[in-house]
């Protein structure tokens, strides 16, 4: 895998991972016929349920056994094993799929470190992302985060693979037009001491 590590923040560390877009199209379609998200997608929460002003986009879990739950997995222990050493253990939640249409969003800056409803010892310690659209499918749709004094922005290449902290604060600017596809997972551990 080639990594890109964002050496420009002392504590935000992005490793990249390019998946071909013959890669990405089949998690799409493989998406669509095993787990028929288009009938099982739901409006997201946040804490406290639907809130519409602070996030809209459309969720389907995925089992942690789909095939590209295992390559993000892979990614994210490499990442961990070569910069974040962190005390992991496994998924702290199901997969994600995750679909933003035009005027989605996800524009509340959070942090994605909770309580693992997998393993109730663990918290959340580091988020993996995969980018499944090309993009310039849509427009808008930017992901953003942010630390004392700095605030990056930049849109997500197809088949990119995002490591970074569940503390990082980060969120996702509204869709203008097209479609955004993304999964997301957790892994979990321990708390920090």
């Amino acid at each position: 895998m080639n990594y890109f590590f964002d050496e420009n923040q002392e504590h935000a560390f992005f490793i990249r991972s390019k998946l071909s877009k013959e890669t990405t199209e089949a998690a799409i379609k493989d998406l669509e016929l095993a787990y028929n998200p288009e009938n099982r997608l739901d409006m997201a929460c946040v804490t406290g349920g639907v809130n519409e002003n602070l996030r809209k986009t459309k969720v389907c879990e995925i089992p942690t056994s789909f095939w590209l739950c295992l390559v993000m997995q892979s990614a994210l222990r490499e990442a961990n094993d070569r910069f974040f050493k962190f005390d992991l253990t496994s998924w702290a939640n199901h997969v994600q799929y995750l679909r933003y249409d035009a005027g989605d969003h996800y524009n509340s800056w959070h942090i994605d470190m909770t309580a693992s409803p997998l393993n109730k010892k663990d918290i959340r310690k580091l988020s993996v992302l995969v980018a499944l659209s090309d993009p310039d499918d849509y427009e808008g749709g930017e992901f953003q985060y942010y630390l004392p004094g700095t605030t990056r922005t930049f849109k997500l290449e197809q088949g990119e693979i995002v490591v970074f902290p569940s503390t990082l604060h980060h969120r996702v600017r509204r869709i203008k037009s097209g479609t955004r596809r993304t999964m997301i997972g957790w892994y979990g551990g321990p708390p920090f001491k």
